[in-house]
């Protein structure tokens, strides 16, 4: 599905094919509120970046909306909050062999401990990204397919928003909210397995 087809088919079940009361322009901004929507819940827009530990701390990306994973050199790293990291009056320069948190703190992402000066280790971090701006109907979507359905009920939805008639606004973005949320439970992977105790990461080093 494209930009047009987005357009098509929400002005069809909007009633409003020729597009005489909503113009394309409104169409589109629609689309972009719609992807954002979409991204915000489910992140199916992810972009990786790898660099040095060295260069960490490091500032949010242009258009980040969360972290997804971040692993240094194939070692997972855990998120921990800068006030708990306060509480145990730890120094953040100190360094036993490697990175064992990640946290954020005045828009930038840290590790914990600081990575050396010289450490050249890989930092992988995939976080969940804006969608691509659609200026225009050649844009592309950059929402999955699975959920371009559910971009046409939002966008319908905004149609009717616009025309003032509330009623059937509130209907459609709770159909919209319905299919995210049946999207995502689709997405997850059944695991029938026990839960594990998993060993405290402040055990590997003294602090």
């Amino acid at each position: 599905m494209n930009v047009s087809d987005v357009i098509r088919k929400a002005g069809r079940r909007f009633g409003d094919s020729n597009n005489v009361l909503i113009l394309e322009a409104d169409f589109i901004d629609f689309i972009n509120d719609g992807q954002l929507a979409v991204c915000r819940e489910v992140g199916p827009v992810v972009t990786t970046t790898s660099v040095a530990a060295s260069t960490y701390p490091v500032a949010f990306a242009t258009g980040y909306i969360r972290t997804e994973r971040i692993d240094y050199g194939g070692y997972p790293l855990r998120l921990i909050a800068k006030d708990d990291l306060d509480d145990q009056k730890v120094d953040p320069s100190t360094n036993p062999d490697r990175p064992y948190f990640y946290y954020f703190f005045n828009n930038q992402t840290h590790l914990y401990p600081d990575p050396t000066s010289s450490d050249s280790t890989t930092v992988n971090h995939s976080y969940w990204g804006m969608p691509t701006t659609v200026v225009s109907t050649a844009t592309a979507l950059s929402i999955p397919e699975k959920y371009q359905e559910d971009l046409v009920t939002f966008v319908t939805a905004r149609c009717h928003e616009r025309n003032e008639n509330w009623s059937m606004y509130s209907r459609l973005m709770d159909e919209f909210k319905a299919g995210i949320s049946t999207r995502l439970e689709e997405a997850k992977v059944s695991d029938d397995s026990y839960p594990v105790i998993r060993d405290d990461y402040w055990d590997n080093w003294n602090v």
